[in-house]
């Protein structure tokens, strides 16, 4: 990802690339992707990278203030965080706790996102924009209005190919990132999005995807909102598959690994734990309000 200060607003960025600044990362490195927690705050101060089998810390990225959404790693190299008080993105090789470049957008960043295998980056604004830059040139690919509000959670498909986006309009769509980056397409011209559902009723916070039976057109989306749902759709089919109603607003949402379960953070403190294949739609009388739930979600 490169980056310099001072980039235009909605332009590229210099040639300079944290590319030349560690073409690889060690076995060590490699090792410490799979065993952290990394943490962040709004607050100015560093981000935190914790042993998850010791709870010792093992680095203090410094000098940063990001919120909820606004850190990701970019491939097993980089660590890129959202600055919630300036319209800028700093950035960390995984080695170096202070930040190798700072660079600047031509509007705040709320949410950050790479795509798997690290050959993209995106980004989501608070105006609604969404932006896509290149790793490994850190060339700014696209940028286009995605919201009518905030961007308020992104993601990457499971095989890249498409990027999902979720808004404080409530809304949730989905751009094929091919069709984002044809270039016949002009530098002003917003791509058409796939797929735009706007079953929620209050604002998207959080995202999540599976890879389904397949992938690409077989991954199911999970997004939570304000409004106490979580919702599952077909990335192929743009389909509704279920709804799940909990006690409380939701704040953030995650798949576990072998993909059959959905945990949903609360913004009461609480995590709910639900099977991602449930047949039926669950009410809002799970978790600790249920007191014959059944098994169909818990409480941790």
């Amino acid at each position: 990802m490169a980056s310099t200060n001072g980039v235009p607003p909605h332009g590229a960025s210099s040639s300079s690339a944290v590319a030349a600044a560690s073409s690889s990362t060690s076995s060590a490195v490699s090792r410490f992707l799979d065993e952290v927690l990394l943490a962040s705050s709004t607050s100015e101060g560093p981000v935190h990278a914790w042993d998850l089998k010791t709870g010792m810390q093992l680095r203090a990225y410094k000098h940063t203030a990001c919120g909820r959404g606004g850190l990701t790693l970019v491939g097993d190299d980089y660590l890129v965080a959202a600055h919630v008080a300036k319209c800028a993105l700093d950035v960390w090789t995984l080695d170096r706790e202070s930040s190798t470049h700072r660079f600047f957008v031509g509007e705040a960043i709320g949410v950050v996102a790479a795509s798997p295998c690290g050959a993209l980056f995106a980004a989501g604004g608070v105006d609604g924009g969404v932006f896509l830059w290149e790793t490994s040139t850190g060339r700014l690919l696209r940028s286009w209005p995605a919201h009518f509000k905030a961007v308020s959670a992104i993601a990457f498909a499971c095989d890249g190919g498409v990027l999902v986006t979720g808004g404080e309009d409530t809304v949730v769509t989905t751009w094929s990132v091919s069709a984002a980056l044809d270039p016949a397409r002009g530098a002003d011209e917003a791509p058409a999005s796939t797929h735009s559902w706007a079953e929620h009723a209050l604002p998207v916070t959080g995202l999540a995807i599976a890879r389904g039976a397949g992938s690409g057109a077989a991954s199911l989306v999970v997004s939570c909102s304000a409004d106490r749902t979580c919702r599952v759709w077909t990335l192929g089919g743009g389909h509704l598959l279920r709804t799940m109603r909990l006690p409380c607003a939701l704040t953030s949402v995650a798949i576990d690994r072998c993909e059959a379960t959905v945990y949903a953070g609360g913004a009461d403190g609480r995590i709910f734990e639900i099977p991602l294949h449930a047949s039926a739609a669950i009410t809002e009388s799970l978790g600790a309000d249920d007191a014959s739930g059944g098994g169909a979600a818990a409480v941790l």
